[in-house]
């Protein structure tokens, strides 16, 4: 019975830890809207293109780096979802493009601890509840989207860079509305 309880608190450990570290890290609280200057964000969107989005000049993040200027300006732009995947952290990892630009939007989960702390966790949960309706019927390819959201400055990969992430690093995380407009 001694070993029972012992396998049992092992588990309870390892399902916490798997918990722990399924969510994001690097710059998370700046990606789910969660650190001290998100309340300075102006919310009301640019309309940009993918083209402009890639073509902005940016200093390169680590983790530890601050919110950015260009962190702080809501944009939308008009796109086509070539493909989505569910990361590790749980964010939908969307490639997003127009023409033959491309580069990143990621849908925030909702549940992940940082993302429930965020004011804008209602807007998370309803951004994911817009595209898990599309993903189930497997039609978000079919249409023309608006994305609006807030800029981020992913830090450089060591490596093989993101499937469809701009030369700047710099993508939509996270997406705050999606409109279907065809």
């Amino acid at each position: 019975m001694k070993n029972l309880y012992i396998i049992l608190a092992v588990i309870g450990l390892w399902s916490f830890t798997l918990a722990d570290d399924s969510c994001g890290k690097q710059r998370w609280e700046i990606k789910t809207l969660s650190d001290k200057d998100a309340g300075k964000i102006r919310l009301k969107p640019k309309k940009t293109t993918i083209r402009k989005m890639r073509a902005l000049k940016v200093k390169p993040t680590k983790d530890d780096t601050p919110r950015q200027p260009i962190e702080m300006k809501a944009v939308k732009l008009d796109c086509y979802i070539a493909e989505y995947k569910k990361e590790g952290d749980h964010d939908y990892h969307l490639i997003i493009f127009s023409g033959k630009d491309t580069m990143v939007a990621e849908i925030v989960d909702p549940d992940c601890p940082d993302a429930k702390k965020s004011q804008y966790n209602s807007t998370f949960r309803t951004v994911r509840d817009t595209f898990d309706v599309y993903k189930k019927q497997g039609k978000y390819k079919k249409h023309k989207w608006r994305i609006t959201g807030i800029p981020f400055i992913d830090v450089k990969h060591n490596g093989t860079r993101p499937e469809g992430q701009a030369p700047n690093e710099v993508e939509i995380h996270p997406v705050m509305k999606m409109e279907r407009l065809n």
